[in-house]
């Protein structure tokens, strides 16, 4: 059995969105080890991904348990 099947990628889709409201900051803490760990040569897509977080994250309310 891969690591990617329905299985694993439906629990990470669950787990994302029970913890929504987090995934801006996980991101964009990510993004600096990367861009740190590049000497730079990442930082637009970092800023690109991270952008996309936070916009997600923005879409969640800080009560928010994954039941809309």
């Amino acid at each position: 059995m891969g690591l990617l099947n329905a299985r694993n990628l439906l629990k990470a889709k669950e787990l994302i969105e029970k913890n929504r409201h987090k995934v801006g900051d996980v991101v964009g803490k990510a993004t600096q080890k990367i861009d740190k760990a590049s000497g730079g040569k990442t930082t637009n897509f970092s800023k690109k991904a991270e952008d996309a977080a936070r916009k997600y994250s923005s879409g969640s309310s800080a009560t928010h348990h994954g039941d809309r």
